[in-house]
């Protein structure tokens, strides 16, 4: 199960702005957030979840029903359904203008040992990993006191503004790593040279599955340590050690834009790639119209709406 599809993360963003219910479709069982946006109404949002394409339309009646009862004016699903796959028209839902998430990512396939892992590497790969050892970059996993924590939002700030990405205040990623790390399910890993803090890594598990949660780097001439290689070896390796079988690297370009240099995903999946090229790539998530007429004017006036909110909170509404 994807971890943004679980009661935990649910009762986390409880705690910004969101309200969750439990509900159950056939053998599955799932949870749906919603909230208001102001001066738009109500929105509902289910994230990440596996659904087949036969069921999905079941699926999506069960949930403008509820949307109804609560008096929402849509509901947005995040279906994991490949890309690929072909899905019949079904009235008043429509595929979003903007995915709440990345929907094209990289997933690894982990072995029983962090051994066998680097051997499946392709050669350049397995040599930047050890390279950023020779250069003398120190891989550690660390707590995730408020000392440490604060660092690594810097780092965090610092890329997020370099590459023109939604970031979060430190009070919400502050909240993600104390919950995860606390329970044993993430763990917080610096690199550094010399006693310099050269990248960080958040990484996650839900199960059997991890997942690559945050990272931050500095830039300069510590990009030629290849330190993001060894941060990356680590993470997998303390997945492998949580007994996880898969591990997710997240956010790349969707399959029709891996050649496009201008994509803001493009430096990432170059990166990530080396780990390995097949990308999962999602359907966009559907957004189930439960007032009609309603949606119209959200979908029209949410890209102004959206400006303001990020400027007024300095964060997504999602």
């Amino acid at each position: 199960m994807h971890f943004l599809q679980t009661k935990r993360w649910a009762e986390f963003k409880a705690h910004h702005g969101w309200r969750f219910l439990e509900l159950t479709f056939e053998e599955l069982s799932f949870v749906m957030m919603y909230r208001m946006a102001p001066g738009l109404g109500g929105i509902g949002y289910v994230p990440k979840l596996a659904v087949s394409a036969e069921k999905l339309p079941l699926l999506v009646e069960l949930l403008r029903g509820e949307g109804k009862k609560l008096g929402l004016v849509f509901v947005r699903l995040e279906a994991l359904l490949d890309a690929k796959v072909k899905i019949s028209v079904m009235e008043n839902v429509s595929q979003t203008w903007s995915d709440p998430n990345p929907r094209a990512c990289i997933i690894l396939s982990l072995p029983a040992t962090h051994a066998e892992w680097l051997a499946s590497l392709k050669q350049k790969t397995r040599y930047n990993v050890n390279l950023a050892e020779r250069k003398g970059v120190v891989v550690e996993r660390v707590e995730c006191n408020a000392e440490n924590m604060q660092k690594f939002f810097a780092l965090i700030k610092a890329t997020t503004e370099r590459g023109e990405f939604a970031g979060r205040p430190y009070s919400y990623y502050a909240e993600v790593w104390s919950m995860y790390a606390k329970s044993g399910d993430g763990q917080l890993i610096f690199t550094s040279l010399e006693g310099e803090l050269l990248g960080g890594a958040f990484v996650l598990k839900e199960g059997t599955e991890a997942f690559f949660r945050d990272g931050g780097s500095v830039r300069g001439k510590a990009s030629n340590t290849m330190f993001s290689y060894l941060l990356q070896s680590e993470c997998v390796k303390w997945a492998i050690e949580q007994d996880c079988t898969s591990y997710d690297l997240i956010a790349v370009p969707p399959r029709s834009e891996l050649e496009n240099p201008n994509h803001h995903f493009a430096k990432l999946y170059q990166f990530k790639s080396m780990f390995s090229p097949e990308v999962t790539e999602y359907l966009p998530a559907f957004d189930i119209q439960v007032d009609a007429s309603k949606y119209a004017l959200v979908r029209k006036f949410w890209p102004l709406w959206q400006r303001v909110y990020g400027t007024l909170s300095g964060q997504s509404f999602w």
